[in-house]
């Protein structure tokens, strides 16, 4: 985790395109999956992602995040093969990509506030009160005010749901990874968070946002784009919605 955040005097790149060439992953088991694939990935858009259960969504979501690696091909951003890069030679990437996980993504000894100011303080991106400033101002505005002091085994599910969200957006990241973001949250955290996101997006804090949810309400105005995944195999860029 330390290697993960930790980074001194790194620039952020800019992620202004992404592509698998000949990519091919391997999942939890050993099984192949997207075997040799090209795929040019829609920018500039809020994409969700769909499939049946099981057909590699969150595998393509960590792959976009560099979190699993193609065993053949490569993910290129910006024309760069971003599988062969080191773990610092990606870091400048990987500080403009926010990730939330489906299940976990806290620290389990740190508080909630800790777990949002861990990439801040470890990367060196602002002096104390500039990193309070920015925290104390995530949790403001995802609720958490109550619980910033409780660790993770601590929270309710809701709770834990909303802070993993934060955390992938203390960085101000051009893209933003959502791994079933609304699960378990009420419909007012579902509206506030659908609604932070087109803000973000609109003023151009957001560029590339990647979701997976079955939520309709959630997702009802807010995507632009979908990818249709078919069983670890194929990905299909579907026409773009309709405003």
């Amino acid at each position: 985790l330390c290697r993960y955040f930790c980074c001194s005097g790194c620039n952020m790149s800019d992620i202004n395109r992404m592509a698998f060439k000949a990519a091919s992953f391997e999942g939890a088991q050993g099984q192949l999956h997207f075997d040799n694939i090209d795929f040019e990935f829609p920018c500039n858009e809020v994409v969700l992602l769909e499939g049946a259960a099981g057909s590699g969504k969150s595998l393509l979501l960590k792959a976009l995040a560099g979190l699993v690696r193609p065993t053949g091909g490569g993910y290129f951003i910006n024309g760069v093969n971003v599988s062969e890069l080191s773990f610092d030679g990606f870091l400048p990437y990987r500080l403009n990509i926010g990730y939330s996980f489906e299940h976990g993504g806290l620290i389990s000894n740190k508080t909630v506030y800790e777990n949002l100011a861990l990439p801040l303080l470890y990367h060196q991106l602002g002096d104390a009160q500039t990193v309070a400033h920015k925290v104390s101002g995530l949790i403001e505005q995802f609720g958490l005010a109550s619980v910033k002091n409780l660790l993770p085994s601590e929270l309710s599910s809701s709770y834990k749901r909303l802070a993993v969200v934060a955390r992938s957006l203390i960085l101000d990241p051009q893209l933003l990874l959502l791994d079933h973001p609304t699960t378990g949250l009420c419909d007012a955290d579902r509206l506030m968070l659908g609604g932070l996101l087109k803000d973000k997006k609109s003023r151009g804090e957001l560029r590339h946002i990647f979701i997976i949810s079955r939520q309709a309400a959630f997702l009802d105005g807010l995507i632009s784009c979908r990818i249709n995944i078919n069983d670890h195999k194929t990905l299909h860029l579907a026409d773009k919605v309709k405003a």
